[in-house]
């Protein structure tokens, strides 16, 4: 026969819950010892004077950068949050406190260290598009004099420091931009002497704009490119009369020196109003005459002939004589070639000339637009050392306008000194006592629910039958004697009357000393005023 294990009954929330109601005689006492525990570490925990004081922190330019999104004095409040508790060292040796007489410097540190964690610093009106910030500053201490005396000191030599750091800011601030301003200055006269000098070296007018400058230089741009055509111009002009000496040099090499009497073209050898022109031009007509309307037996025909014989003779005795021996083309040809020769000559000296004022002008240009190049770099360059030069004397002029800023008005005040607190506030007397109940009646609860699962025993009727694979057939309840009965209740009631009783006597007490404290003997009075703050 295999041996039936006993299940044991399954855990359930209606089931605790039925524990504890059975055990609540049990749970009560547990917490009233919780509360009663609670108020005995409430006592014995160091009570505390907390004194506060307000700091509005107004805005410098120079101090609060921030986007328009975001608040303005977030930085100030952070970087005052870290500061203020590093000014303890100070504060502690401006009021004499044994802190600051510490030799070692690690020992002294620490104290140090410890009295800055009772500091606290807080935002009171953080947002976005506030004009000021006000900041509440805190400590606790467990003497109450100390306490806001501390505090004063401490959020005075803060704003100290601080005001301090600003001085030595905006006096670097314009130390730097006089520095600046200096530099720039210099740097502007320097540029300005050469400009001068360019301008007068270079004929460079000063109060001309650079566009106009510029047109001037491609106005000789212009001159040069018009001097370039002209010498082509006398270039072609050049080679035009080469080519006309060329041919009358060739026509005259071919044409004779000299004519006879009787040539054909014996007129171009006389002047066309000489004698010997007429002369020559009575010859022909005569001989055509003679010719064509003379026969032999004409009147005429013999002084006709004697006629010709005698201008022939008279022609020939001038050709003898050299008065036209030389042939006129070639005299015309000798006059056209010393004209193309002096032509040639004045066009090549215009040339030399033309060249010789294209080359300077050339180089004059080059060295106009070289200098004109320096000379608008140097203008920029002006330009930006005035610009540099007012930044800074604006930089200059905003540091000064801080400084008489934070001479006449400075940026944070303390609104209201730190008051000596009546009663410590540090910590709450009910926050510790009711903290204390509820893990007592925690505690009970849990201590109850684990003695209950280390029995394992049944406890009801339903814990057998789900236990059991037998099915029952009756049930017993449990037999209590009168004994029994009277000693439960006895003490049941008695474990009321003394909680209630103990409930009942510090109400009355503590109503007695907020209402009527002079009823409760001095000891009592003291003991609830370390208890209650009062």
């Amino acid at each position: 026969m295999n041996e039936q294990t006993i299940e044991l009954p399954q855990l359930s929330l209606a089931h605790y819950f039925d524990l504890l109601k059975r055990r609540r005689w049990q749970v009560i006492p547990i917490s009233l010892l919780g509360l009663f525990i609670g108020g005995i570490v409430a006592f014995f925990v160091p009570r505390y004077y907390v004194a506060e004081t307000y700091v509005d922190y107004y805005r410098l330019p120079s101090d609060v950068e921030a986007r328009p999104a975001e608040d303005p004095f977030k930085f100030v409040v952070d970087n005052a949050t870290i500061l203020i508790p590093q000014a303890v060292g100070a504060t502690a040796k401006k009021l004499g406190w044994a802190e600051s007489a510490i030799a070692d410097p690690s020992d002294r540190r620490q104290a140090e260290r410890e009295i800055e964690s009772r500091i606290s610093v807080h935002d009171m009106n953080r947002g976005e598009g506030r004009s000021y910030a006000r900041i509440v500053v805190s400590y606790r201490d467990r003497d109450g004099v100390k306490s806001a005396q501390f505090l004063n000191t401490l959020v005075a030599t803060w704003m100290e420091q601080r005001v301090a750091d600003m001085r030595r800011t905006i006096a670097l601030q314009s130390q730097q931009a006089n520095q600046r301003a200096i530099a720039a200055l210099g740097e502007y006269n320097s540029i300005n002497r050469d400009l001068t000098h360019l301008s007068v070296q270079h004929g460079f007018d000063r109060f001309f704009d650079p566009a106009l400058q510029r047109e001037d230089m491609r106005a000789r741009e212009d001159s040069l490119a018009r001097q370039q055509a002209r010498l082509g111009e006398i270039e072609g002009q050049i080679a035009a009369q080469k080519q006309k000496l060329a041919i009358a040099q060739r026509t005259m090499s071919a044409t004779p020196r000299e004519l006879d009497a009787d040539a054909s073209d014996l007129q171009s050898r006389f002047p066309p109003e000489s004698q010997e022109a007429r002369w020559f031009l009575e010859l022909r007509v005569r001989k055509q005459s003679l010719e064509t309307a003379m026969g032999e037996a004409h009147p005429q025909r013999a002084s006709t002939e004697r006629r010709i014989a005698w201008l022939e003779n008279q022609l020939r005795n001038r050709l003898t004589s050299g008065a036209a021996a030389d042939n006129p083309r070639i005299r015309d040809l000798k006059a056209i070639i010393a004209e193309s020769e002096t032509a040639l000559a004045g066009a090549e000296a215009s040339r030399e000339a033309l060249m010789k004022a294209l080359e300077d002008g050339r180089a004059e240009q080059k060295r106009r637009a070289d200098a004109a190049e320096t000379y608008f770099a140097k203008q920029r360059a002006l330009q930006e050392a005035q610009q540099v030069r007012d930044e800074a004397r604006k930089q200059l002029d905003a540091a000064l306008d801080l400084q008489q800023q934070l001479d006449s008005k400075p940026p944070i005040k303390q609104v209201a000194e730190a008051y000596v607190p009546k009663k410590p506030t540090e910590p709450n007397i009910f926050l510790v006592a009711g903290v204390g109940c509820l893990l007592g009646l925690g505690g009970a609860i849990l201590l109850i629910l684990v003695l209950d699962m280390l029995r394992g025993t049944l406890k009801t009727v339903d814990d057998a039958q789900r236990a059991l694979p037998v099915p029952m057939l009756g049930g017993v309840s449990f037999l209590e004697t009168e004994e029994e009965r009277s000693l439960a209740v006895a003490s049941r009631r008695r474990v009321s009357l003394l909680a209630g009783g103990i409930l009942f006597g510090l109400v009355v007490v503590v109503t007695t000393y907020y209402v009527a404290p002079h009823r409760l003997p001095p000891f009592a009075r003291d003991l609830l005023a370390i208890v209650l703050g009062g």
